[in-house]
């Protein structure tokens, strides 16, 4: 925005939400009383756009820039004035008439909370109604993904709830949210993959970024679908944004994980099924469509506005308290700058979502496959690490928490000697045909280590 050009009205003549007496008490405070209320300020009004009228947003932004150097205590009347003849647009912002002015409103600086809560509402209802205004010179442009734009639009809208909530808060604050969320964590379960062999030992807060990494063919979506069986017979709502596969291929998977029929008999249908597996399958299929469990992404590639958008309908619509993307590298890109700097954004758009959302968020993702090559060579260490998270940009630094899946099994033929570290309590190593590790590598909120689950190969499950 030209920093001349005041917002100027969009329906019928009428002018935008303004609170231009706060906006001037504010700068008033500011001239006069710095020291008690121009950090304060800053906070709640981060940039010159805050300000509605062009002379307003001036001033502002010199008081800005003068912050960065001097301390809120030596800011007054005077070194405004003289950074606005630096920069030479004292006579544009109405010259020492209109300063003086401003200084002579003489209000509180104790009651500049209310001032500023005025001005940030007028803000926000001025970007609801440019952001809407949009959205309907676009819808009549007849955009060629309609829901495309719809996840935009709603996006647009909540970029500005987002710019409101800083996340600051003082010690005290931060305290009592630290109290209460220990007074809650009695009536939460502590589970929150819902597969024994990890609850029992990891624990992570509700609103946490995880990453689960594989080779292909290891499991990623075998060991998502197991924790999403389980949460749904748990009765907590999950959802599965699938990438890669065909819905009818992941309920197949689930129908066979209650029914302990092979995925293969299920998928070849009734062209094979005797009578007791028919009745096996259509009770298992009615079981699975009465839990709370959610698909979306047909098995065709999604970009980052599509998946947040779906994200944040489940949780609004049907309260899902656990999501499962599949997976990160085929996220669709928009073609802007190089790969890494896309992925570093999706990434950072999945952890804004998470905090947003405050459920668990669960990323799957490939690793290189110069893991395979390391592993046959016998090199140190002889399990996944987080090294080899493949063009993966932030999401490592991301994550709070990081799972690596392994079956060294698949990577050696038969009879081979197959190279792994994974030991049973006597220290001898484990026959790995038949388990997954889970090679937990990253944990902000816990401990590291290593878990081998069961893997059931004929129903692709993990427990």
């Amino acid at each position: 925005m030209n920093e001349e050009q005041q917002i100027v009205p969009i329906f019928d003549d009428r002018p935008m939400p303004q609170a231009i007496d706060c906006e001037r008490a504010i700068l008033s405070c500011i001239m006069s009383e710095a020291d008690a209320c121009l950090d304060d300020v800053i906070q709640r009004l981060p940039s010159k756009e805050y300000f509605y009228t062009a002379e307003h947003r001036l001033i502002y932004d010199a008081v800005l820039e003068l912050r960065l150097t001097v301390a809120a205590t030596s800011i007054d009347y005077v070194l405004i004035v003289d950074a606005l003849e630096k920069k030479n647009i004292l006579e544009r912002v109405g010259g020492h008439a209109y300063l003086s002015f401003l200084l002579n409103v003489v209000p509180i600086a104790y009651n500049v909370s209310s001032y500023l809560d005025q001005a940030q509402k007028a803000w926000a209802l001025r970007q609801i109604i440019l952001a809407g205004t949009q959205m309907v010179r676009e819808a009549y442009d007849s955009p060629a993904d309609v829901w495309s734009f719809l996840a935009g639009a709603e996006s647009s809208l909540a970029d500005i709830q987002d710019n409101h909530d800083n996340g600051t808060h003082t010690g005290a604050e931060a305290t009592d949210l630290l109290l209460e969320h220990c007074l809650q964590a009695k009536h939460r379960k502590p589970a929150l993959f819902y597969l024994p062999c990890l609850d029992r030992r990891f624990y992570m807060p509700d609103n946490s970024y995880m990453v689960v990494g594989a080779r292909p063919s290891v499991g990623k979506t075998a060991f998502a679908l197991s924790c999403c069986y389980n949460a749904m017979h748990a009765k907590i709502p999950t959802g599965l944004i699938t990438m890669e596969m065909p819905h009818e291929n992941i309920m197949a998977r689930l129908v066979s994980m209650e029914s302990s029929l092979p995925y293969q008999v299920i998928m070849e249908g009734e062209r094979v099924w005797d009578d007791i597996q028919r009745q096996q399958v259509h009770w298992a299929a009615k079981k699975i469509a009465s839990l709370p469990f959610f698909l979306a992404g047909k098995g065709r590639k999604q970009n980052i506005t599509q998946i947040v958008q779906t994200c944040r309908d489940w949780v609004r619509k049907h309260a899902v308290k656990m999501i499962f993307i599949d997976y990160f590298q085929i996220i669709q890109l928009q073609g802007k700058g190089n790969r890494y700097n896309e992925f570093c954004d999706i990434s950072g758009r999945i952890l804004d979502l998470k905090n947003e959302l405050k459920i668990p968020i669960v990323m799957l993702a490939q690793l290189n496959r110069e893991f395979d090559g390391d592993r046959r060579r016998g090199k140190e260490p002889v399990r996944p690490t987080r090294k080899y998270l493949k063009e993966t940009g932030a999401l490592e630094q991301d994550a709070d928490l990081v799972l690596l899946l392994d079956r060294p099994n698949l990577l050696f033929s038969p009879g081979q000697d197959v190279i792994h570290d994974y030991v049973d309590g006597n220290g001898g190593l484990l026959d790995m045909e038949n388990r997954m590790a889970v090679v937990v590598d990253k944990n902000r909120n816990g401990s590291l280590g290593t878990e081998v689950c069961r893997f059931t190969k004929n129903i692709a499950k993990v427990d």
